[in-house]
Protein backbone atom coordinates (compact mmCIF):
# COMPACT_ATOMS: atom_id res chain seq x y z
CA UNK A 1 0.00 0.00 0.00
CA UNK A 2 1.10 3.30 -1.10
CA UNK A 3 1.21 6.29 1.14
CA UNK A 4 -0.72 8.04 -0.65
CA UNK A 5 -2.88 5.28 -0.24
CA UNK A 6 -3.51 5.45 3.38
CA UNK A 7 -7.22 7.31 4.66
CA UNK A 8 -6.82 9.90 7.48
CA UNK A 9 -8.56 7.31 9.81
CA UNK A 10 -5.67 4.90 9.14
CA UNK A 11 -3.44 7.64 9.24
CA UNK A 12 -4.77 8.57 12.47
CA UNK A 13 -5.12 5.27 14.06
CA UNK A 14 -0.79 4.70 12.92
CA UNK A 15 -0.29 8.02 15.14
CA UNK A 16 -2.58 6.91 18.17
CA UNK A 17 -0.87 3.48 18.04
CA UNK A 18 2.72 4.60 17.66
CA UNK A 19 2.39 6.74 20.63
CA UNK A 20 0.91 4.39 22.73
CA UNK A 21 3.34 1.88 22.29
CA UNK A 22 6.69 4.38 23.37
CA UNK A 23 4.83 5.67 26.25
CA UNK A 24 3.86 2.32 27.55
CA UNK A 25 7.10 1.46 29.09
CA UNK A 26 7.71 4.74 30.93
CA UNK A 27 3.72 4.40 32.14
CA UNK A 28 4.46 0.86 33.41
CA UNK A 29 7.84 1.90 35.00
CA UNK A 30 5.93 4.73 37.05
CA UNK A 31 3.43 2.05 38.19
CA UNK A 32 5.94 -0.19 39.53
CA UNK A 33 7.96 2.68 41.38
CA UNK A 34 4.86 4.36 42.75
CA UNK A 35 3.84 1.05 44.00
CA UNK A 36 7.07 0.17 45.86
CA UNK A 37 6.85 3.26 47.15
CA UNK A 38 3.07 3.01 48.52
CA UNK A 39 4.19 -0.56 50.01
CA UNK A 40 7.73 -0.04 51.20
CA UNK A 41 8.14 3.21 52.77
CA UNK A 42 5.55 4.47 56.07
CA UNK A 43 2.83 6.71 55.13
CA UNK A 44 3.97 10.42 55.84
CA UNK A 45 7.75 9.62 55.34
CA UNK A 46 7.62 11.86 51.98
CA UNK A 47 6.02 14.51 53.52
CA UNK A 48 8.13 14.92 56.47
CA UNK A 49 10.75 15.40 53.62
CA UNK A 50 9.62 17.86 51.84
CA UNK A 51 10.75 21.63 53.04
CA UNK A 52 7.34 23.44 55.02
CA UNK A 53 7.33 26.33 52.01
CA UNK A 54 4.61 25.29 49.67
CA UNK A 55 6.64 26.77 47.05
CA UNK A 56 9.61 25.06 47.24
CA UNK A 57 7.76 21.75 48.35
CA UNK A 58 5.73 21.87 44.96
CA UNK A 59 9.39 22.75 43.19
CA UNK A 60 11.26 19.44 44.77
CA UNK A 61 8.47 17.51 44.35
CA UNK A 62 8.33 18.34 40.51
CA UNK A 63 11.71 17.86 40.50
CA UNK A 64 12.10 14.70 41.98
CA UNK A 65 8.46 13.80 40.15
CA UNK A 66 6.81 12.28 42.97
CA UNK A 67 3.91 15.74 43.04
Amino acid sequence: MAPSELSPFTDFCLLFLSIVLEGAPFILLGTLISGMIDTYLPPGLIDRWLPKNKVMAVVLSGLLGAN
